[in-house]
């Protein structure tokens, strides 16, 4: 008990010092936009310097799961490095070397969690995403994937030239559309040596401004009967589970979390698909 009482009150001292740093930042630069823009990079920079020392001083970590798992949260204390250019997503690495994104953005966790939960039930290749309270922070956290390229990456090899089989495939269009995403660019998703394509980056999920009586992919593609008759031809039993009513209420059990509009987004779409589905198979 004294071990982690003496670790809280170290992050205490980090989180008291990164606010004192942006106050007195944000006073010294009330004159110049630009230096007060540097105040906003400078003090969560050190935020994460103290929070390291802090780990290093207190080598041994809070009670924590050695890794990344289906519904079971991520708890403990880890270094963290923060993305270029987000303020609120990091790279970490668990005690056992696996790394992993966490997202402090509550809503975007949220999301994150719920999405995976459902390509699990549905039969999507998204990477484990689970709850997660690291450093005495809430968010999520997902699998980070090594070895394998982005979409992105192909493209740069290719100078730029955008392959077809690059593009998202028919099971990535029916999953945007269904879930009603938006932003699906190519570096969010990896391609595998078989040419799977593995989901990441789902924030932008049940967009506000997607119509609900039609589906329109993550790249505002509207989505056509040939392409369900593509992802019938690509994988004919994931397209059935995806169409089968009965699997409604373990779709729905994975959304939980989410809130009852997005959950009634959810219905209306997937019942657009269950009728493109139908449509596809009574059509040559």
């Amino acid at each position: 008990m004294k071990h982690v009482a003496v670790k809280f009150a170290f992050y205490r001292l980090t989180q008291t010092a990164s606010i004192v740093c942006f106050i007195l930042a944000a006073v010294s630069s009330l004159s110049s936009v630009s230096r007060a823009a540097d105040a906003v990079e400078t003090c969560p920079g050190l935020y994460e310097k103290l929070a390291k020392f802090t780990r290093k001083a207190l080598r041994r970590p809070t009670p924590s799961s050695v890794s990344l798992k289906a519904d079971v949260p991520l708890v403990g204390w880890f270094d963290l490095e923060r993305l270029k250019h987000h303020h609120d997503v990091f790279e970490g690495v668990t005690d056992s070397g696996q790394k992993f994104i966490f997202r402090t953005d509550a809503a975007r966790a949220k999301l994150e969690v719920s999405i995976y939960r459902f390509a699990r039930a549905a039969g999507f290749n998204v990477p484990v995403t689970t709850y997660a309270e690291i450093n005495g922070v809430s968010g999520s956290a997902q699998e980070m994937i090594i070895g394998q390229k982005l979409a992105a990456d192909f493209t740069r090899e290719n100078n730029w030239i955008e392959l077809p089989w690059h593009k998202p495939d028919p099971a990535t269009r029916v999953f945007d559309s269904i879930l009603a995403m938006n932003d699906r660019n190519t570096s969010n998703y990896f391609i595998t040596d078989d040419r799977r394509q593995i989901l990441i980056d789902h924030e932008q999920a049940f967009f506000w401004n997607r119509r609900n009586n039609i589906l329109r992919d993550g790249n505002d593609q509207i989505l056509e009967i040939e392409t369900v008759r593509a992802f019938i031809a690509l994988d004919p039993v994931r397209a059935q589970n995806l169409a089968d009513i009965a699997n409604q209420a373990n779709f729905l059990h994975a959304l939980r979390d989410l809130s009852d509009q997005q959950r009634a987004t959810f219905r209306e779409r997937i019942k657009l698909y269950r009728r493109m589905y139908r449509r596809a198979l009574e059509t040559p």
